[in-house]
């Protein structure tokens, strides 16, 4: 008899023990799927909480130039960034907080907290993010026909690369070749020759060039911009190099190609219509960065004319109505020589002036709203060679008597195709802080943000016991960027 009450008594023991590890062994478990199952409520909630800033973005800069960025002065109420993230992951992450009979749940989290590890605005590191936000909105809006138009230019501009190629071997040879005959020549059929060239309208088109084009080219009617920059805090005398935690790697030929997109979509440029009192030419500005328009606009037109002139000169040099009069010209000013190398550098040189007299006729024509082809011919060719002297003069004003071919600013697109890509972004924010501070004052591009790294915590109290000091911390890192 007592023999089984001692050993209904050991078994009745056992069992309590394995009961107790039995229990222990689900506490252990509940605790451990509870603290994982926090763990995910508070990266779900940190993550919201994100969105939740992100959010914030600036609209007027969204209405104006189609750009998604956090503005740290224009958050609401005047909360910095910490405040409003640690808002939301409080919110987040017991939603049921100030319910009276609902603010209890398994995980019970407590102590929400958010901390900012660290912030990019997009005047830093070259303004990558900057880039990363204008391609993002423009990469699905016009990238077939940005890259359409961008192949058909190209291969225009390619033959425009070869001509200035040709024409340069070209001037090089004849040179090499009239300065070993011409020094045969007594000094006094030299002096001859030079006097020759002077009384010649070359001399004064070596003048006109020494003096500046930008009144010459100008329509009659219109007069440059007299604004001029006076903000010491631009974006882009704060270039910085650093590196940093995230990754944006961009293409260089995407960028080129959307930005410049980006650029003739959103900004102004000579030819624009509507006025204004603040920058009227930004699109020059971004191509030369000067701090006044009328030296972006002189820098743009110089641009111009020399690409036409390389244009000009290659279609002058094969076609053969227009080069048979150059010939006929020279050989008429120093034939007298006989040394056929003079003759033939001659004609070069007046096709070359002539070439540069017919690029600002060009730009004329494009400041006045009117287009021009890449490669003319004696057709599209609008100054006569007997125009030329009155021409330089002013005495005659001449626009292209066809207009078709490209316009003032899908010339300015093959300008800003070449352009670094550094030179472009800052020049960019600049304009955009001019402009954006028109209506807003205090509005800097430095305190634009792109990304965001915030790192999140949330305590967390033992459910089956409670020691002093016991309980968890549970933290994880978030980033964000546009």
């Amino acid at each position: 008899m007592m023999k089984r009450l001692h050993e209904k008594a050991s078994i009745t023991v056992f069992l309590s023990m394995l009961l107790v590890l039995f229990i222990g062994f689900i506490m252990m478990m509940t605790e451990h799927a509870r603290i994982f199952g926090l763990r995910q409520r508070l990266v779900c909630a940190t993550d919201s909480a994100m969105d939740s800033l992100f959010s914030m973005y600036d609209r007027e800069l969204l209405n104006e130039f189609d750009l998604m960025l956090l503005n740290e002065n224009e958050l609401s109420n005047n909360q910095d960034i910490e405040e409003v993230v640690s808002k939301y992951l409080t919110m987040n992450a017991n939603p049921k907080q100030d319910h009276l009979l609902l603010s209890g749940n398994l995980y019970r989290g407590t102590s929400s907290t958010a901390e900012i590890e660290n912030t990019v605005s997009v005047i830093e590191n070259e303004g990558e993010l900057f880039a990363r936000s204008v391609l993002e909105f423009m990469k699905y809006r016009t990238l077939g026909i940005a890259v359409e138009k961008v192949q058909e230019q190209l291969e225009e501009l390619e033959m425009g690369d070869d001509a200035k190629t040709m024409a340069k071997e070209q001037q090089e040879l004849e040179q090499e070749s009239f300065d070993e005959q011409f020094l045969e020549k007594t000094n006094e059929e030299k002096k001859k020759y030079e006097e020759a060239i002077e009384e010649s309208w070359l001399e004064k088109l070596e003048k006109l060039k020494e003096d500046g084009w930008l009144n010459f080219v100008l329509p009659f009617d219109q007069a440059a911009s007299g604004y001029v920059i006076e903000a010491e805090d631009l974006p882009s005398k704060w270039r910085t190099v650093n590196f940093t935690w995230y990754h944006s790697a961009i293409s260089e030929m995407e960028e080129s190609f959307l930005f410049t997109e980006y650029l003739l979509e959103h900004c102004r440029s000579f030819t624009s219509t509507g006025e204004t009192n603040k920058m009227a030419y930004e699109l020059e500005y971004i191509l030369n960065g000067k701090t006044s328009d009328k030296e972006n606009l002189k820098s743009t037109v110089n641009s111009l004319l020399l690409m036409r002139e390389g244009l000009n000169l290659f279609s002058a040099w094969k076609d053969p109505v227009l080069s048979s009069q150059a010939e006929t010209a020279a050989t008429t000013l120093v034939g007298w020589t006989g040394v056929y190398p003079a003759i033939k550098l001659t004609q070069f040189t007046m096709i070359a002036g002539w070439s540069f007299a017919e690029a600002i006729v060009d730009v004329r024509t494009l400041l006045s709203g009117g287009n021009i082809p890449i490669i003319k011919n004696s057709e599209s060719w609008t100054l006569e060679f007997s125009q030329i002297a009155d021409f330089l003069d002013g005495d005659l004003f001449l626009t292209a008597k066809e207009n078709n071919g490209l316009s003032y600013d899908e010339y300015l697109r093959l300008l800003l195709y070449a352009q670094g890509r550094s030179d472009r972004r800052y020049h960019t924010m600049d304009v955009i802080q001019l402009r954006m501070r028109e209506k807003n004052p205090d509005f800097s591009m430095a305190d634009c943000l792109g990304a965001v790294q915030v790192k999140a915590s949330m305590k967390a109290a033992p459910i089956f016991y409670c020691f002093a000091g016991s309980g968890y911390e549970i933290s994880c890192e978030q980033s964000r960027m546009y």
